[in-house]
């Protein structure tokens, strides 16, 4: 038997899952160079998102969902957010403000239009007035206006692409000397999968996620979302919980961190598992053909559901205990106790929503990240959860 293995340093993680999975014999050894760089990578529960020393602006920041965040982000921290608006608060808006501002955060709002440079600029001054650093952006401004390919014009794509596109690239130029943690970009499932009648819309959001890619390209930092309507709050509110696809603002506002701890380029969030529209444009994406084959058959039942509908009750949380511990190993990358936290075995913000979707996917139940707690814990809330579904 060996004495010791070595391990060149950009090998340590799976240095390490070796010793945490037991298949190791003799010691492992880490190489380090004697010339060049390393890089050290900060575990996503330790990255600090929002820093009470740091200014954060905010554009569509006076919008629903703009408002929603910025309240959030206030509870994660800030010391001062900067929000931008086209236009003027609404009373609804001013009291949103006051609520921020009474939690001791410090909340300025700049009307301008982000397409225009000088807007920009004065954010960033307002933003950094004292000598705070900047440490995040979140462009959230747009506008959405529909119209078949035929009516398209030139004014039409103009209003859709300028908050999006030239604010963007307003914002870069303009932080460019500042100490960035983040520089996110809210995008649309639009410029993912597509969506009637707004052609120009995803193409601004396209851009928008090309542009992150180019900044990180640069090693700036950028992340970009593609999110689906949320739910509650913002323009797609309507469509989002008719057809019943909406993101609940809890939901959202949890994966936005976790993408940001997470350091994510790029990433499409919108629920799809049983989603009526997906089988539209199944026929034509082949993104979307491939969330087809999620066990969802024609009548919409899972695999597990129609597994679970042939077994007695009992035996639905064994069932279930045995698929959501197989889901967790793939995530994990190993064995885990169904009576243990999985936290221990290192299940971070990430690794949680992915499991929350896969669970999704199987069984067409949402649940909340308080719900990840023991493989046990979570089967029994999934048999309580089915259980009435599965009566109706």
């Amino acid at each position: 038997m060996p004495e010791y293995t070595r391990y060149p340093l950009a090998d340590a993680a799976n240095a390490i899952r070796m010793i945490s999975g037991a298949q190791h014999t003799g010691k492992l050894v880490l190489d380090i160079p004697h010339t060049g760089s390393s890089r050290l990578v900060v575990p996503p529960s330790a990255v600090r998102v929002f820093r009470t020393d740091g200014a954060y602006i905010v554009t569509g920041g006076l919008g629903g969902l703009g408002l929603f965040l910025a309240e959030r982000m206030a509870a994660g921290g800030c010391g001062r957010i900067v929000l931008s608006s086209r236009s003027q608060p609404t009373a609804a808006a001013s009291d949103a403000l006051e609520r921020i501002r009474a939690t001791g955060v410090d909340v300025r709002v700049e009307c301008g239009d982000i397409a225009e440079a000088v807007t920009a600029e004065k954010l960033v001054a307002v933003a950094t007035a004292g000598g705070l650093p900047l440490r995040g952006v979140l462009h959230a401004a747009g506008v959405i206006e529909d119209a078949a390919l035929t009516n398209i014009t030139d004014d039409l794509i103009e209003r859709d692409w300028a908050p999006k596109v030239y604010g963007a690239w307003n914002l870069h130029n303009a932080t460019a000397d500042q100490p960035l943690d983040w520089f996110c970009s809210f995008s649309s499932a639009a410029a993912l999968v597509g969506s009637p009648g707004q052609g120009a819309y995803a193409a601004a959001n396209s851009w928008l996620d090309a542009f992150s890619l180019w900044r990180r390209a640069l090693g700036l930092p950028a992340t970009s979302i593609a999110w689906g309507p949320w739910g509650q709050i913002g323009r797609g509110t309507a469509l989002a919980e008719s057809t019943g696809m909406a993101i609940a603002p809890d939901e959202g506002v949890y994966a936005f961190e976790a993408l940001l701890r997470h350091d994510r380029a790029y990433t499409g969030y919108a629920p799809i598992a049983g989603a009526q529209w997906l089988s539209v444009f199944a026929e034509r994406s082949p993104f979307a053909e491939a969330f087809r084959s999620t066990g969802h058959g024609a009548t919409g039942t899972s695999k597990l559901r129609a597994e679970l509908g042939e077994l007695p009750r009992e035996e639905w949380a064994a069932k279930i205990r045995h698929v959501i511990s197989d889901q967790v190993s793939v995530i994990l990358r190993r064995s885990v106790d169904p009576d243990r936290s999985l936290s221990e075995y290192g299940m971070d913000s990430l690794g949680a929503l992915e499991l929350r979707t896969r669970i999704e996917s199987e069984t067409g139940i949402r649940i909340s990240a308080t719900g990840i707690t023991t493989i046990h814990g979570l089967a029994e809330l999934l048999c309580e959860k089915l259980t009435p579904v599965e009566a109706a």
